[in-house]
């Protein structure tokens, strides 16, 4: 991170706990894995304290006697699954990375320069500049068109030309 930019913590909240119900053994694998490679990038660079995920089931303690009662005790689409605490810059940079996770099918942009382009942007805001050039190199090698290239090139050398680094 950038040792000038301040950071502040972010809770990121995760809502839904049935997000494998009509899924295969293989494709709930996979996403788990991609979900845990991502989650371990953000800790990696800093802006990622932590998180856990949550079971569904819970217990409701209430009232003056302190009552205990089983739960669920919302609606499963307001369900809180798990959650992240970040540690970036500001809200832009925690709203970008949330967008991120919550684009559906994100396995299937691998291939797909714009989607490490965005993430390089967002490292670059964020002031992790090793891994804004880690992302844009990734782009950089998947893009098509010479002018595409061209401006990769250019945010790498921002990356490289940006003072206080």
């Amino acid at each position: 991170m950038n040792s000038t930019t301040d950071t502040s913590e972010y809770l990121l909240l995760f809502r839904g706990n049935d997000w494998h119900r009509q899924r295969s053994p293989e494709d709930i694998q996979k996403t788990m894995t991609d979900w845990m490679a991502w989650f371990d990038g953000l800790v990696a660079a800093g802006q990622c304290r932590g998180g856990q995920s949550l079971a569904p089931e819970g217990k409701v303690v209430a009232g003056k006697a302190r009552s205990v009662s089983d739960g669920p005790y919302a609606e499963a689409k307001e369900s809180v699954a798990g959650y992240f605490i970040l540690t970036v810059p500001g809200e832009a940079e925690a709203a970008g990375i949330a967008a991120v996770a919550r684009i559906p099918g994100c396995d299937k942009l691998e291939s797909y320069h714009l989607l490490y382009a965005v993430l390089g942007e967002f490292h670059f805001r964020a002031g992790d500049l090793t891994a804004a050039t880690r992302e844009f190199q990734k782009a950089r090698s998947l893009a098509d068109t010479t002018s595409e290239r061209a401006f990769l090139e250019k945010r790498l050398r921002d990356c490289t030309a940006t003072p206080g680094q």
